[in-house]
């Protein structure tokens, strides 16, 4: 059985994040048209939609693939 398209899964941020997380970069998301970007917008909710890099400080030894 399939999952139907844009279908979204709760998952509770202390699964995820069980000691929490640090928080590195927030910048808005772009969606690209034409090869033209404008602000993401979520289809659902209409807010705009934030892209944020953060770091886990449970994984301890793992390096990231970039900063």
């Amino acid at each position: 059985m399939a999952i139907p398209g844009g279908y979204r899964f709760v998952v509770p941020f202390d699964v995820v994040f069980p000691q929490g997380c640090y928080v590195m970069s927030v910048e808005r998301a772009s969606d690209y048209n034409n090869g033209k970007p404008k602000p993401a917008v979520d289809p659902i909710s209409n807010k705009p939609v934030f892209s944020i890099q953060v770091t886990d400080p449970s994984a301890k030894g793992k390096t990231p693939d970039r900063w």
